[in-house]
């Protein structure tokens, strides 16, 4: 078991520590299960109220220190980035452990494929011909890795993922939709992650890259021809159609759509459920359907409920 006292955990994430300094802490416990030996994270105000127990300490921000020593935390780390720090302290006590190549006897991996010794391949995946997979890579149980797919190092490919598969590329013909083969490849940058269940097709004819260290969630499709940046965040069930552009630190919220043919800038923030249908200017926050600056569409939305508010008043009059 590993255990260490608030004070040694303090100084390893440079927090500052109020209460008692020799409170020994032995694991880590969301608020509702909180134990008297354990840290717990208070990232928001409204958590306070939700303590069914009195953890022994508390990871959070100089705004909420107080309140936790009132409500009788014995001690608490005040850090300028709790969600940063809780990243840490994960890390210290739930190490991972150290992976050497593997590949699992079922697997299924084609002998023109080219694995590093150290990448990792789990139960069921399928890597088939003419793959590049870099040094510690990990590819999920049953996740699936096309042909001509180049995956870098230390990149993660969750469990389910298909990686390399054809997009979507159909056109009217006189006797139906003609398909639109994709006969391109991927290209995945060092330390990339994607997600259980997510998709990223190939290109038609070149590639489909996603930049180094960015990180895309659970059930994301990617589509044919699509350019990732480095370091951008994908949240679940978000949609890029084939030939988007995506810049670099670009955050996408959950659900978010966007557009064939579009560009989106460095920086660019797009809120939970945005429709993304015209190019967005570097550093742009944007909400809505279809996307328009996020300060923007919040007035929007209020005269809209305001203007709601009253039709229902008068309906309740009328009535």
């Amino acid at each position: 078991m590993i255990e260490k006292t608030v004070l040694e955990l303090a100084e390893l994430l440079g927090a500052k520590l109020l209460g008692e300094s020799s409170l020994r802490v032995r694991g880590l416990r969301s608020l509702d299960q909180a134990d008297p030996d354990c840290l717990s994270p208070l990232l928001r105000k409204r958590y306070l109220h939700k303590m069914s127990a009195i953890p022994g300490a508390v990871l959070t921000n100089d705004s909420l220190a107080s309140a936790a020593l009132e409500k009788g935390v014995t001690s608490v780390l005040v850090h300028a980035d709790p969600v940063l720090a809780l990243a840490r302290v994960i890390d210290i006590f739930f190490p991972s452990s150290k992976r050497e190549g593997f590949v699992h006897p079922f697997a299924i991996v084609d002998d023109d494929a080219s694995v590093h010794e150290s990448a990792w391949i789990g139960p069921g995946a399928v890597i088939e011909a003419e793959v590049e997979i870099g040094e510690g890579s990990w590819i999920g149980p049953n996740a699936v890795v096309l042909r001509g797919t180049v995956i870098g190092k230390y990149v993660r490919v969750g469990p389910g993922a298909v990686i390399g598969y054809e997009g979507f590329g159909f056109v009217p013909g006189v006797d139906g939709p003609v398909k639109i083969r994709q006969v391109g490849r991927v290209e995945l940058g060092d330390f990339v992650e994607i997600g259980a269940g997510a998709c990223v097709d190939r290109g038609t004819l070149g590639s489909t890259v996603i930049g180094r260290e960015t990180k895309i969630d659970n059930l994301v499709q990617v589509g044919h021809n699509v350019k990732i940046g480095e370091r951008t965040l994908i949240a679940a069930q978000t949609g890029l159609a084939g030939s988007t552009l995506v810049g670099d630190d670009v955050m996408l919220g959950g659900q978010v759509g966007v557009a064939d043919h579009v560009s989106i800038g460095d920086g660019v923030r797009v809120a939970g459920q945005g429709g993304v249908t015209g190019d967005v200017a570097r550093g742009s926050s944007v909400a809505g359907m279809p996307a328009i600056p996020h300060e923007r569409w919040r007035r929007a939305m209020a005269r809209f409920l305001a203007s709601a508010r009253v039709e229902d008043e008068s309906n309740t009059e009328d009535q």
